[in-house]
């Protein structure tokens, strides 16, 4: 089934991570398990409009076997929570990605449960004042899910995921919105089997990137959109790792895009960016600015406001293996890294997503947890163009 890499309620549930559902609520991803009926809180992703117009999204739960979409509005001075609907009949669902096109006009896409087995993808719409349910083409498997979404224009989006084909293989997924409705595009998928598509970036209707991986020997994955058919990207794989993905991607214009995620040396899990220049993919060297014995490293995220300035955010770990947050900044040439602080809530944190309306506006998200009671609660932080502030997040 799909493989999600950030913690997820809805895949863990529905057996697509090795944990039990019947008991317990999935674990971080330092392998510690929640307890029964406690309240959980994560935001997967952030699409900001403006600087005073933000929209984040992503999941809670407050019992076992249950998990319901989450979503945030941020008004340029505090962040309050919005209802959101879920399929019907869902007893798990999950916001995975959202892009707003306009301060007004908001989509956003996720996955929920058929049954506690089966996963489907979904979409929702936000009009400026409510979230609605976007009728939705299942894809051509039978089980799937969306990751992420790119809109440039409230008439034009381009979703990604991946499903399950009946004979058990993974394949990417990609469905377009037209303004009135959603289909289902065939993608390539250059194995044939364990492809999944993380992250996408679109600058016209007839031009997207979308990244991931492919493979039962994972390697990196790009393909790219004109409007009518998808084509394969050559990318490069590092030298000497195992396992590389790209896990989002931004893309400025059509000769501009930067491709973060991660690559593998055995226990070391190390940064990867990787940028395109409108004819080939290269890459860039990023820093692993983790202290621990066996150092985790992660870019989970990207958002480029202009053509020499890239944001990716993420998390590394210090001496003690917990998770710290991570930020880096591209100035055209090469990345350093942002002091960036952890959230009050406890000394876990990650951070899922990131959104930059311009060089000195940015909004990360994620979740943190009290190691004491292993309870993720959403946070979230902003660039001001001089340094990162926790700004609260408010729970459900």
């Amino acid at each position: 089934m799909r493989q999600i890499r950030r913690v997820s309620v809805v895949g863990a549930l529905a057996g697509v991570l090795c944990w039990t559902a019947v008991t317990t609520v999935p674990a971080l991803a330092t392998g510690r398990s929640f307890g029964t009926n406690q309240m959980i809180s994560m935001l997967n992703a952030v699409a900001c409009a403006s600087a005073s117009s933000c929209e984040a999204v992503g999941q809670y739960s407050t019992k076992v076997e249950t998990s319901n979409n989450l979503a945030e509005h941020w008004n340029g001075s505090k962040w309050t929570v919005q209802t959101v609907p879920r399929p019907k009949k869902a007893p798990l669902s999950e916001l995975s990605g959202i892009a707003c096109p306009s301060t007004k006009s908001c989509f956003a896409v996720g996955t929920y449960n058929l049954t506690l087995s089966l996963t489907a993808p979904f979409a929702e719409h936000w009009n400026g004042s409510k979230w609605e349910l976007l009728p939705f083409v299942e894809p051509f498997g039978y089980d799937g899910g969306l990751n992420a979404v790119a809109c440039p224009s409230v008439e034009s989006c381009m979703a990604v995921g991946s499903f399950e084909t009946t004979d058990g293989n993974l394949q990417n997924l990609a469905e377009y919105w037209n303004g009135s409705k959603w289909s289902a595009q065939r993608t390539i998928d250059v194995s044939g089997s364990d492809s999944e598509l993380l992250g996408v970036a679109c600058t016209s209707a007839a031009s997207c990137t979308a990244v991931g991986h492919d493979g039962e020997v994972q390697v990196t994955f790009a393909e790219h959109w004109n409007g009518t058919d998808w084509t394969v990207q050559s990318t490069p794989n590092p030298v000497g790792m195992s396992t590389p993905s790209l896990d989002a991607v931004a893309c400025h214009s059509h000769a501009m895009c930067m491709a973060v995620g991660t690559s593998n040396y055995g226990v070391t899990m190390s940064t990867l960016g990787e940028r395109w220049d409108g004819s080939q993919w290269a890459i860039v060297t990023t820093e692993n600015p983790s202290t621990a014995k066996y150092p985790d490293n992660n870019l989970a995220a990207v958002s480029c406001p202009n053509i020499s300035r890239c944001i990716a955010v993420g998390y590394d770990s210090d001496t003690a293996n917990a998770f710290l947050t991570l930020a880096e900044s591209w100035n055209g040439s090469k990345w350093t890294t942002m002091a960036i602080p952890g959230s009050p809530v406890g000394p876990e944190n990650q951070l899922t997503a990131v959104s930059c309306s311009s060089s000195s506006s940015c909004m990360a998200v994620g979740y943190s947890e009290n190691l004491s009671y292993a309870q993720p609660t959403t946070i979230a932080e902003r660039w001001n163009g001089s340094k990162w502030t926790v700004v609260s997040t408010p729970v459900p």
